[in-house]
């Protein structure tokens, strides 16, 4: 979890955000005589509530006291939390034991404590924004690389707004049956034929369609083989049939009656292909268009460009070229390309073109911030982790080659 460091700085002319009264409430629910100290704090812990969000030092002093003493399985109370204070040399500094009963007094009951760490953590989260803010500005008036800060920024703002939130939540088996049942009503079922769920590979994707069916967005999928094993040829079969042969359906919203039965149906309307993404580090979009058009026109380049092209073949390539163009398709072939750079560029074109596929090709060839010194699996993990936090997060699926 990314720590909010540096919450007590702010501009000279006035205080940073904070709440004293919440903070207060926080320890003086933990500390309710007629409550669960255990309870109060497992609940923060399951929250994923940071000592750093206090702004008074001496109200994160005596939290880090209070997990201090959950982490020993300890009795957490006004005698031992004394004592724990004590023994670190810090309970003259937080005020002494009448600081302690003034913080148990503060509250009469412990049911308000969600309330009150969730004012405490959006203050503590306005503190971070601030000084991120700064931090950036410092960063971008040092950079000679300003492209580089911009596309760090996106993603150290997206994942400051989840500090402090539950990254899961437990769910009952009921629950989890009824969404596996929802999900099935999505589709018809038809016997013989394999049920996708999601996008399919294309004509010549049957089997890896039994296997996987489809590409959902839930998933990231590795196309993993040796130099020359058709990994590119693979991924582009792929982007061709979704980006323009793909037939779906998009619900309109209104509701038809079946005449027949007297039950109301969801309208759609017929789309034809998807936009499609692709990250091409190894080759250049030239490169990749030659490949798309001469594959899809069933073109031999070798034979086009050594002059024995027919007139057959000159007319397939127009006419494949006007529906090429108009595909949603859309490729970035920058070079020497971060995972943070790449993310920032995911999240626009996403929220641009609505992307329902990314491609990147390939994996090896991305390259890591500060990676000096790390080793390459370790690089690749790293890598691997945000497009697995950009695949989560833009509930858009990925297919890396590797």
């Amino acid at each position: 979890m990314q720590r909010v460091s540096a919450l007590s700085q702010s501009p000279p002319d006035r205080l940073p955000p904070h709440s004293s009264p919440d903070e207060q409430g926080i320890l003086g629910c933990v500390l309710d005589v007629m409550g669960s100290a255990a309870a109060s704090l497992d609940k923060l812990a399951a929250q994923k509530f940071d000592p750093e969000f206090f702004y008074d030092l001496r109200h994160r002093t005596v939290f880090e006291g209070m997990l201090k003493l959950r982490e020993a399985n300890r009795p957490v109370d006004i005698i031992t939390l004394q004592q724990t204070l004590k023994d670190g040399g810090t309970l003259e500094d937080i005020g002494g034991v009448t600081y302690l009963n003034e913080l148990q007094d503060s509250v009469t009951s412990a049911v308000n404590l969600a309330h009150y760490a969730g004012v405490v953590r959006g203050k503590a989260l306005v503190r971070a924004f601030v000084n991120k803010c700064g931090e950036l500005q410092r960063r971008a008036l040092e950079a000679d690389d300003v492209g580089k800060v911009i596309a760090d920024a996106s993603g150290e703002l997206l994942e400051l707004a989840t500090v402090g939130q539950a990254e899961t939540a437990w769910k009952p088996m009921r629950d989890i049956v009824q969404d596996v049942i929802t999900d099935m009503e999505e589709f018809r079922y038809v016997r013989g034929k394999t049920q996708l769920r999601g996008l399919p590979t294309g004509p010549n994707g049957v089997y890896l369609d039994k296997l996987i069916r489809g590409i959902r967005e839930t998933y990231y999928m590795v196309l993993a083989g040796r130099p020359g094993d058709g990994k590119t040829t693979k991924a582009m079969n792929i982007l061709e049939h979704l980006a323009m042969d793909y037939v779906w359906h998009e619900p309109t919203g209104n509701k038809l009656l079946n005449h027949e039965t007297n039950e109301e149906y969801p309208e759609t309307l017929e789309r034809k292909g998807i936009p499609v993404a692709v990250f091409s580090i190894e080759m250049d979009s030239t490169s990749l268009g030659y490949r798309l058009l001469f594959g899809r026109a069933g073109v031999d380049t070798a034979e086009f460009s050594q002059g024995f092209a027919s007139a057959e073949d000159n007319t397939n390539l127009i006419k494949v070229a006007g529906k090429l163009s108009a595909a949603q398709v859309y490729v970035d072939d920058t070079p020497g390309q971060t995972i943070s750079q790449i993310a920032a560029k995911a999240r626009q074109i996403a929220r641009e073109k609505g992307i329902k596929l990314f491609i990147l090709d390939y994996v090896q060839l991305v390259e890591i911030e500060d990676g000096k010194g790390i080793d390459r699996v370790k690089e690749l993990t790293k890598i691997s982790r945000g497009i697995m936090r950009l695949k989560k997060e833009l509930k858009v699926p990925w297919i890396v080659l590797a």
